[in-house]
């Protein structure tokens, strides 16, 4: 008796209704969901390609871990060193001296974060050739230091890499007791070529720029300490592992963080607004289902000798209920299936194609990013059963209450 509901929802739902407004009601309700959960796949799916891309372009700057400390800016390397070299899962490592800095060239001048980076910086980042805009990565030429900095950066100064002899003067104040009536005398200065440009991320290129870590150190006479220390892990390293690890190491003046958490804001930003579009478009998935109660409503009417006839068979009024609510989830599910297909066609062809391009030329990639996610799809068929179910369930209900008015001594 179990197959018998859906058997007859199929024969209902494909059968020729004497009422053409049923099979109209029916068809609009099903494209209704279609093109909902195809906007649900396009929408989440387009979500989830900006998340990797913007996870690719902070990847250059924000590694697997780094060290920081607690207090303070700078702090002595060597503990977290020793702790590097005895932890397992680390790939590489790279000190890094970090301040900001008056950078002016030629008459032009603008706030930077500079950047002192040692030999093994790009073990570290190794992606940074990738998005190299002119010059090269080389902190040195013919061991005189060079500076590679952002095309924000290079646009404010009006560097030009290309053109010999570019040279920066870096411009950091004092942290001694000098005389600071006497402006030459308040700010340290260093000079140094600029060998490079390099275009990731707008948030980046006007803000960074990268030099050698001994010139960092000259320029803030400071030869013992980092400001923090970047950690690249090995492919098959468990990030959260390590990074117990290696805090169970340190103990409590110094603190390991992840990707994740350089940056938690970001990322906790991108899921809600990701989550919040979610539901948004789920709740015009919901307005769209409500058609299924004037559909079953009218069928019902239409039905109800059929509904007779059941019932005079021995028909329970579950099975009754269980009739209107398969059709209606029916209506639903051929809906929704017409929207996975379209959903995912269109983001496959996406993928492939790259056909719907990003207005102008100034953003990083030409045409909208789009990943698919099984996670997606399991989140959308979930929230997609439970309306249909819902709207289903509810005329039917109320449904067979009515019929014991309209077929007397049958209910």
């Amino acid at each position: 008796m179990s197959r018998f509901p859906l058997f007859i929802a199929k024969r209902y739902l494909f059968s020729k209704k004497s009422t053409k407004a049923i099979n109209i009601i029916s068809l609009i309700t099903a494209l209704a969901m279609a093109i909902g959960v195809a906007a649900l796949i396009i929408v989440m799916s387009t979500f989830n390609g900006f998340e990797d891309l913007v996870k690719s372009l902070y990847k250059v700057f924000y590694t697997d871990l780094v060290i920081e400390t607690t207090e303070g800016k700078f702090f002595a390397p060597e503990e977290a060193i020793k702790a590097l070299k005895n932890t397992d899962g680390v790939l590489a490592y790279t000190q890094v001296l970090k301040e900001n800095a008056l950078v002016e060239y030629e008459g032009k001048q603008t706030i930077v974060e500079m950047r002192g980076v040692d030999s093994d910086f790009y073990h570290v980042v190794d992606e940074l050739d990738d998005y190299l805009y002119s010059g090269g990565t080389e902190l040195y030429y013919n061991e005189t230091p060079a500076a590679v900095v952002g095309t924000g950066v290079a646009y404010k100064l009006g560097i030009n890499v290309m053109m010999p002899n570019t040279v920066l003067n870096f411009h950091i104040p004092r942290n001694d007791k000098s005389n600071f009536s006497d402006i030459a005398n308040a700010f340290r200065t260093q000079q140094i070529y600029a060998g490079g440009v390099f275009s990731v991320q707008q948030d980046f290129d006007n803000q960074y720029v990268l030099v050698p870590i001994d010139f960092a150190r000259d320029l803030l006479n400071n030869y013992s300490q980092v400001s923090e220390i970047e950690i690249k892990l090995s492919q098959n390293a468990n990030t959260e592992r390590v990074k117990k690890d290696l805090q169970g190491k340190l103990g409590h003046n110094l603190i390991v963080k992840t990707r994740f958490e350089q940056n938690a804001t970001l990322y906790k930003v991108m899921k809600t607004e990701k989550w919040a579009v979610f539901s948004i478009l789920s709740f015009i998935v919901l307005i769209a289902a409500f058609n299924i109660v004037g559909s079953l409503s009218m069928l019902v009417i239409e039905k109800k000798d059929d509904i007779a006839v059941m019932r005079a068979m021995g028909a329970e009024r579950n099975t009754i209920r269980n009739i209107f609510l398969s059709e209606g989830i029916l209506i639903a599910g051929l809906g929704s299936l017409l929207g996975l297909i379209l959903g995912t066609g269109i983001c496959l062809l996406q993928m492939k194609l790259g056909w719907v391009q990003i207005p102008g030329d100034t953003f990083i990639v030409k045409a909208y990013p789009v990943k698919l996610k099984w996670e997606d799809f399991t989140m959308i068929i979930t929230v997609v059963l439970c309306i249909s179910s819902l709207m289903a369930w509810l005329p039917a209900h109320r449904s067979v209450k009515k019929l014991r008015t309209m077929i007397p001594g049958k209910f």
